[in-house]
């Protein structure tokens, strides 16, 4: 597809793109504008780390020390849909829709630093070919090694909110509401566009995106880890546990106490039935003697 600029575009009439087959974009042709309300959340489930470093031939047998290693983790996020409509990613003059981020994330003993933006290249003799969108951000060492160890636990899932407003080159159609799922298109490069000496020069600075960045109050990306609670007992409990697990399973079996005690009980009660069976035939015994005896003296 071609892509145009159009200097009165857009919703407020200060220019959007639009993408057309054949000589003329369309009257109702969708028109691609900045947005200041754009933003999702991609879901990463898994984090590859990877540390590299460099190993040199020490020719004049001098002790320095070894340079520092550099590390950073990997995965592809899945975005996800919010609460009307999905959200995805697109290059402008193609239609095809991407719903995944690549998200890579670096230690860095310097300044932090993100970067959000697609990557195109036409397929060649040298080149597959590739087109994807990727976040990179370069952590302080502590907030990388957080993000490690939240990641290393069962069932964790790294979060990302995106906001592509604050990143030059990303655009979307007008919408009332900020909720609404749209699909954004990125401007991959100018020479895409028929048009763009129309295009003014201010019109979408990434020096001027920068600096929003750059703010106190900015949150062009936001990182949290979800993953379930699992209490863990202290050391000193566990190693406690573990003795009476182990008392467990060592010692010989013990009997119920109230099942050696059932022979001993039934013997007593036959012991008792039969004492009272005894004492019910005297006591009978001496009943008839004396009705004998009464009936003998009133013959």
């Amino acid at each position: 597809m071609k892509v145009k600029f159009l200097p009165q575009g857009g919703f407020n009439k200060i220019g959007a793109f639009v993408e057309y087959d054949g000589e003329e974009p369309l009257p109702n042709a969708e028109e691609y504008q900045r947005e200041g309300f754009i933003s999702f959340t991609a879901i990463c489930k898994e984090l590859i780390l990877c540390n590299h470093l460099t190993v040199k031939d020490d020719v004049d047998g001098s002790k320095k020390e070894p340079p520092e290693f550099s590390a950073f983790m990997s995965g592809d996020a899945l975005i996800e849909d919010d609460l009307h409509g999905k959200w995805r990613l697109s290059f402008l003059g193609q239609a095809k829709e991407h719903d995944r981020v690549r998200i890579s994330l670096h230690r860095t003993m310097g300044k932090e630093k993100v970067h959000f933006q697609g990557y195109y290249r036409k397929k060649d003799f040298e080149f597959e070919g590739s087109d994807k969108f990727f976040v990179e951000a370069r952590l302080a060492q502590e907030r990388f090694d957080l993000i490690q160890e939240q990641m290393s636990q069962p069932g964790a899932e790294l979060h990302i909110r995106i906001d592509p407003a604050m990143f030059a080159n990303f655009y979307a159609t007008w919408s009332p509401m900020n909720r609404v799922g749209r699909v954004i298109k990125f401007l991959n490069n100018i020479k895409d566009v028929d048009n763009p000496e129309d295009i003014p020069a201010d019109f979408d600075l990434a020096d001027t995106k920068q600096e929003w960045r750059s703010e106190p109050d900015a949150d062009p990306i936001r990182l949290y880890v979800r993953r379930p609670l699992r209490e863990a007992p202290p050391l000193a409990d566990t190693e406690y546990k573990d003795s009476i697990y182990r008392e467990a399973l060592t010692a010989p079996p013990r009997h119920d106490v109230s099942d050696a005690a059932s022979p001993r009980v039934e013997r007593a009660i036959e012991r008792l039935a039969s004492r009272a069976a005894a004492l019910l035939w005297v006591v009978s015994a001496i009943g008839i003697l004396m009705l004998l005896r009464l009936i003998g003296g009133l013959a």
